[in-house]
């Protein structure tokens, strides 16, 4: 009998090491030699009948590129797609998920555009986190994290990578859920619609830190009510952003959704809005407005003379009356006042499209003509374009050629007007 039980056991441990099974409390996922799922297991199986999922897939041009190959080497893998692409991808069995990570990428014609993690195929149905990328049914829940800014959780619905929706990280499928995440290799020049379509051809410059290198992912299955407590371990190992209220983690401190005062605190009448605040019995109160610029973010004088030696002064005072303070940042506006602006144009600015200059310009001419209209017929009165250090704005471009653009106002913004030869950028 127990040899017999041996011997059972011998053939399963051999099945299991063929398929490549990786497991953390609460889960274990098979992969074939090609990384393809065999099981997605947790207190069930929760892999559905007559489904693909890989771990990773990449995305060439138009065409899907699955795994055609691997090479083991205990936690770490090398896949082969072709003969000029592979990665080495290291899979970490850690107590409560498991770390997926991309350690290198080997692309001799830089031909990735888009890493693939899943799709994760699951028979939950029940609740779908689309956000989060938590889905559960009864009392188990399974999750993926993305672990860096470079990966982002959900399906590419976007070339940008832009999603308007509420995410996409857990789906609704026919056969119950998916779960997924993408890493776009922003390592080359690219040009792609943005904004859902609105601007047809911008250009994306490379980013050498933006390839797929690094990039890294977390999946987990547990009981429901353990999920936060398991992302919360991600956060803190992965040295992830992990804000706290008073020593406390935010999703799960009772502070987190409390009322707060919106008002316009300043230094004449911040003793004023502390008193306001504590008699309405909240513990935060939060300025809507208090920078004169984007970019630099300036404080409005009048209301901090002191400048952000008077913002830290009201911070401390409503410290010590137990309250915190906020102020609304939209970190990834520029206002036209800002010195990234305004009187010399920062280059740093972000392109949408490029053309050069089809004729000459004087510094007084209003009548621009453009060698390549594509994009530019974004329809916004206030777009604007850069020469040298002018900025012009426009309406919109001419439907025939020569393509001139229209309702053009030189030297925006204090910038000056020049003149610039046929052929300028």
């Amino acid at each position: 009998m127990k040899k017999n039980l041996a011997i059972i056991l011998s053939v399963i441990s051999i099945n299991l090491s063929a398929q490549n099974t990786f497991s953390s409390r609460g889960l274990m996922i098979s992969l074939d030699e090609k990384l393809k799922i065999n099981s997605f297991y947790g207190d069930r199986e929760y892999l559905p009948e007559n489904t693909d999922g890989y771990l990773i897939r990449l995305k060439a041009g138009e065409e899907i590129l699955l795994p055609e190959s691997t090479r083991w080497n205990d936690d770490t893998v090398t896949v082969f797609f072709d003969p000029h692409i592979n990665l080495l991808l290291s899979i970490e069995e850690l107590d409560r998920y498991l770390k997926i990570k991309v350690l290198e990428v080997n692309d001799d014609n830089n031909k990735i555009d888009v890493l693939f993690y899943g799709p994760f195929p699951t028979i939950i149905d029940e609740t779908i986190g689309e956000i989060v990328g938590v889905v559960r049914q009864n009392d188990y829940a399974l999750a993926i994290q993305s672990l860096n800014a470079k990966t982002t959780g959900g399906k590419l619905n976007n070339p940008d990578g832009s999603d308007p929706a509420r995410g996409t990280t857990a789906t609704a499928e026919d056969h119950g859920s998916s779960l997924q995440a993408y890493c776009i290799n922003r390592d080359k020049d690219r040009e792609y619609a943005i904004w859902n379509n609105n601007i047809p051809k911008a250009f994306i410059p490379a980013n050498p830190d933006g390839n797929p290198e690094g990039s890294a992912i977390a999946i987990f299955g547990c009981r429901e009510e353990e999920v936060l407590n398991v992302i919360e371990q991600i956060e803190l190992e992965q040295r992830l952003p992990h804000s706290t209220i008073n020593g406390r983690w935010s999703k799960t401190s009772p502070d987190a959704n409390k009322p707060y005062l919106i008002t316009t605190f300043t230094e004449d009448n911040i003793d004023e809005i502390i008193e306001y605040t504590k008699r309405l019995g909240y513990n935060t109160f939060y300025h809507s407005h208090p920078f004169s610029t984007w970019g630099h973010f300036e404080l409005i004088e009048d209301q901090f003379p002191g400048g952000w030696d008077g913002m830290k002064e009201c911070v401390e005072k409503s410290k010590q009356e137990g309250l915190r303070v906020g102020a609304h940042t939209l970190t990834n506006f520029i206002t036209t006042n800002d010195p990234f602006v305004t009187p010399v144009p920062d280059k740093n600015l972000m392109v949408f499209c490029k053309t050069t200059l089809g004729r000459a310009l004087a510094a007084t001419d209003t009548e621009i003509y453009i060698d390549n209209p594509e994009a530019y017929d974004f329809k916004n009165t206030n777009q604007s374009l850069i020469v040298d250090n002018e900025i012009i704005r426009f309406s919109g471009v001419s439907e025939d050629e020569p393509h001139i653009l229209l309702d053009c106002k030189r030297g925006q913004y204090g910038t000056k007007p020049h003149s610039y030869p046929a052929g300028t950028e």
